[in-house]
């Protein structure tokens, strides 16, 4: 994950502060979990709006959006983590983020709240990282996302990193397609 205000990944940025004292976080729901992600990469959080689908796409995204006037692939989280489907709402909300100098939405259940964490209760380590989540004896896609794992009051917060989220050639198959059905409806 980038930090948009010097173009460091989160680990490096969290290695570096851990003689600093807090981090601050977003965290959202999906199912039962709860997940972080920095807040120097959320753009904006907005409610369900209109999502164009585009053909031949990954089941985990169901489309695009316009947000103001730019076209900003939209990521089912739930999906991208192996959840089942979860029927959308008119506050059904949709995390804005910034992903490598343009903009994702991420589909989440719930937006709980903004939150500093301390840099010393965050962990980096990837082995670490792996063997919480293999505990529960089921792989989850939502591993590759995970960047490090936050020790808040007496639970295990996931923080996951918003650049591995849609690879370069689904980022390109979804602007193309966005594109070619703009110039098919105008």
């Amino acid at each position: 994950m980038l930090d948009s205000k010097n173009g460091e990944t989160m680990s490096e940025t969290l290695n570096e502060q851990n003689t600093k004292t807090q981090i601050p976080v977003l965290t959202f729901q999906l199912a039962d979990q709860e997940y972080a992600l920095s807040v120097s990469d959320v753009v904006q959080i907005i409610e369900m709006v209109t999502i164009t689908s585009l053909p031949e796409m990954n089941s985990s995204i169901p489309g695009v959006l316009n947000y103001r006037g730019n076209i900003v692939p939209v990521i089912n989280m739930r999906l991208r983590f192996g959840l089942p489907f979860l029927p959308y709402g008119l506050h059904t909300p949709i995390i804005l983020v910034e992903f490598h100098e343009h903009m994702l939405g991420l589909i989440v259940d719930n937006v709980q709240s903004v939150m500093d964490i301390d840099a010393d209760q965050i962990d980096t380590n990837r082995m670490m990282i792996m063997n919480t989540i293999h505990q529960q004896d089921t792989y989850s896609p939502a591993a590759t996302y995970i960047t490090s794992l936050a020790k808040v009051n007496r639970r295990i917060v996931p923080v996951i990193t918003t650049d591995k989220l849609l690879s370069k050639q689904d980022h390109e198959q979804v602007m193309q397609q966005a594109e070619s059905q703009e110039g098919v409806s105008s």
